[in-house]
């Protein structure tokens, strides 16, 4: 409250203190100033990207902020002004230390919607894989939003597209910012559609997918033939919801009695 007043009195607040340090910076640095000190602080002009010195080295206050503070809503105002979030060399990079402490949601996803979208780190890995490293799924989710490339390759060589659909959650947010994915035959030679027919779990996924013009008739080059004839061979009981899904979808097309 003091501080608050001292506030109203509308001091410099760009001016290092004594120890050469700016007001915000000392803010993140004492754990019992609050959110509030730090919202007016911005209003009256603070800058949100004050210098800090590490002897030679120049930090970042959002960086700095988020490991020494344990107060972390204090970093949601800093995160309304467009600053550096990400930096090729994780070490020093805000967004890859968020996922990798699991800091609150909120802030992981906050820095999701600022970091540059298809910028490899120094390990050559994408944000999108990245948050799949952490199993960040929210995070994820908001970077496929945004366009992430899913179809770019993890260092294990698989593309992200798969890993994002062994997660239920992501499966309609790949769909919605990538509908070209239904009808997409891949890399190496498969489909969304054959790559998921086969899992009963997925049955509302392929339903969605047929919506956006997968077709069960179309030959998949990986394994010679459709998916339709692949779960006709199958013969297991549990795939009868995808069998049925796909005779409707053929019936649609006027295509039932060509197979």
């Amino acid at each position: 409250e003091v501080v608050l007043k001292f506030l109203d009195l509308k001091p410099p607040v760009n001016k290092p203190y004594f120890d050469g340090l700016a007001p915000l910076v000392v803010v993140f640095q004492l754990d019992h100033l609050t959110v509030k000190v730090v919202e007016k602080l911005l209003a009256l002009g603070a800058s949100p990207t004050p210098t800090i010195k590490y002897g030679e080295e120049e930090g970042s206050l959002l960086f700095d902020a988020m490991q020494r503070s344990n107060k972390y809503e204090k970093l949601l105002p800093l995160l309304k002004y467009r600053q550096p979030v990400y930096h090729a060399d994780p070490r020093k990079s805000p967004f890859h230390y968020a996922l990798g402490k699991r800091l609150p949601r909120n802030i992981c996803e906050a820095l999701a919607r600022q970091c540059p979208i298809d910028v490899a780190d120094e390990n050559g890995k994408s944000p999108l894989e990245v948050a799949l490293d952490h199993n960040q799924i929210e995070v994820v989710r908001v970077l496929i939003e945004r366009g992430a490339d899913v179809l770019k390759k993890d260092a294990k060589g698989q593309q992200l597209v798969f890993r994002c659909l062994n997660h239920t959650a992501l499966q309609q947010a790949l769909l919605a910012s990538h509908p070209h994915l239904a009808t997409t035959v891949f890399a190496d030679g498969t489909t969304l559609l054959y790559r998921s027919a086969t899992h009963p779990t997925r049955i509302n996924f392929v339903s969605y997918l047929l919506e956006l013009g997968a077709a069960p008739e179309q030959v998949v080059p990986k394994i010679g033939k459709s998916c339709l004839e692949l779960i006709k061979s199958l013969n297991t009981p549990g795939l009868d919801p995808v069998r049925r899904l796909f005779e409707q979808n053929l019936q649609t097309k006027g295509l039932a009695h060509a197979h």
